[in-house]
């Protein structure tokens, strides 16, 4: 629900904190094409923030913890050398 900024998976609300929600949302806006670390950075920061290497990397972590089902695969999967995709895992 972009207008509340809430997300829910299978009827249960997420809690995501802003940016984890601000995240999830470019993923879905997104969804199939390959994302860069480069544009996340621009999206879930402001101007005035100077990311470390590893925080995007970590926002994915953390949003893949609450968003994908046990044991099967992640729905943000990543694109060596290239970005991340939100997309429905093909097997």
């Amino acid at each position: 629900d972009t207008a509340r900024r809430e997300a829910s998976l299978a009827g249960e609300p997420l809690n995501l904190p802003p940016r984890e929600y601000a995240l999830l949302e470019y993923l879905a806006l997104k969804r199939g094409e390959i994302v860069t670390r480069t544009e996340i950075e621009q999206h879930i920061y402001d101007e005035r923030a100077e990311p470390m290497s590893n925080v995007v990397d970590s926002a994915i972590c953390n949003l893949r913890k609450k968003i994908d089902p046990p044991e099967r695969p992640s729905l943000i999967q990543t694109r060596r050398g290239m970005g991340y995709v939100l997309e429905a895992p093909t097997s």
